[in-house]
């Protein structure tokens, strides 16, 4: 088994879920936004949102639903399942994300993605909405 990078995320928060989203996940609504995949094998727009399941002081457990519209015209689907940690010492709205992700997309270009074990990366600061994030897939040789 093999781990490649996928892409590289910037994703910004720009508001709360909004009724009508199309991106619907488990847990209480916390807010939508926008961002950008690159580098990797994967180039495009991202549209996202993010719920909520369980909140503690220095950890939550939520998941992104959302889609990336690559440069080359496909449509991926994805949604991820994970955890946002508080870091220590690094102020108190400074988390790391962790998640485990899938995808789900009918061009065959990006077929291999509906079977690949995805894994999601990086950190969120709650001052700016910024996610800095990387996502992974394992794949077998």
């Amino acid at each position: 088994m093999r781990t490649l990078i996928l892409f590289d995320a910037e994703l910004q928060y720009r508001g709360p879920v909004a009724p009508d989203s199309p991106f619907r996940g488990a847990g209480s609504p916390v807010g939508a936004g926008d961002g950008i995949a690159s580098g990797g094998r994967i180039r495009g727009r991202i549209r996202w949102s993010l719920f909520e399941n369980t909140t503690r002081a220095s950890l939550c457990e939520a998941n992104h639903v959302g889609v990336i519209e690559t440069q080359d015209g496909a449509r991926i689907e994805f949604s991820s399942l994970g955890y946002f940690r508080r870091l220590n010492g690094n102020g108190p709205n400074q988390w790391t994300l962790l998640a485990a992700l899938r995808f789900e997309t009918q061009d065959q270009r990006y077929a291999l993605l509906n079977s690949v074990e995805g894994i999601l990366e990086g950190e969120f600061d709650m001052d700016t909405g910024r996610t800095q994030a990387r996502a992974y897939a394992r794949v077998r040789d």
